[in-house]
C-alpha cells in the first residue's frame, strides 16, 4: 500500500497539475465578467461548512459507542478518552445531562444541519451556473451580432442557436464541476 508521505505527495502533484487549469478558467470567467469573487467565497464557505458538519457528525458516532461501552456513565466516558472528556465538558457547560438520547440528538442535529447546508449549496451552485451560462450567452450573442456580415454569414441556422444556448451552458458547467472539487 501507500505510505502517508506518498499519499501526500500524490495529492500535491494532483493539485499542482489541476491548479493551472482551474485558475485559467477562473481568469477567463472574470475577464468575461460572468462570475464574481463573492460567488467563489460563498461556494467555498458553504462547501467548507458542509465538510465540517459531515466530519463532526461522523466523528461523534464513535463516542456514542464508547458511551454505551462505558455503561452510559458520564464519569467513565470522560475517563475513557479525551473526546469523551471534551463532550462531557461541553454538555456540562450547556447545562444538559449527558445521555444516549442527548448524544444521538446532537448527532442528528449536526447531520440535519449538514443536509441543509448541502441543499443550500446545491441551490446556490445551480443558480450561479445558470447565471454564468446566461451571461455567457448574452456576451456571445452580442459579440456575434457585433461582428461583420461575413462572419455572421458563416453560421448555419441551427449552429447559431446551438452556440448561444447549448455551448454557453456547457461552458458554464465548468463552474459546477470546479466547485465539487473541494
Amino acid at each position: 500500500g501507500f505510505s502517508f508521505r506518498e499519499l501526500v505527495m500524490s495529492l500535491k502533484s494532483l493539485i499542482h497539475f489541476c491548479l493551472p487549469g482551474v485558475s485559467e478558467h477562473y481568469r477567463i470567467l472574470r475577464k468575461l465578467q460572468v462570475g464574481s469573487k463573492a460567488d467563489v467565497i460563498k461556494l467555498l464557505s458553504l462547501t467548507s461548512l458542509t465538510v465540517l458538519f459531515e466530519a463532526t457528525g461522523i466523528a461523534l458516532v464513535l463516542p456514542i459507542l464508547s458511551f454505551v461501552k462505558n455503561d452510559r456513565d458520564p464519569e467513565k466516558f470522560a475517563e475513557a478518552s479525551k473526546v469523551g472528556e471534551y463532550i462531557v465538558d461541553m454538555f456540562m457547560a450547556i447545562g444538559l445531562p449527558i445521555s444516549l438520547l442527548a448524544l444521538c440528538s446532537v448527532v442528528i442535529l449536526i447531520i440535519s444541519a449538514r443536509q441543509t447546508l448541502n441543499f443550500i449549496y446545491t441551490l446556490h451552485i445551480d443558480h450561479i451556473k445558470l447565471r454564468v451560462g446566461r451571461n455567457l450567452s448574452i456576451r456571445c450573442f452580442e459579440s456575434i451580432l457585433g461582428s461583420n456580415a461575413e462572419n455572421i454569414g458563416r453560421y448555419k441556422a441551427g449552429q447559431f442557436a446551438s452556440l448561444i444556448q447549448h455551448e454557453c451552458q456547457a461552458a458554464a458547467s465548468v463552474v459546477r464541476n470546479y466547485s465539487r472539487i473541494w
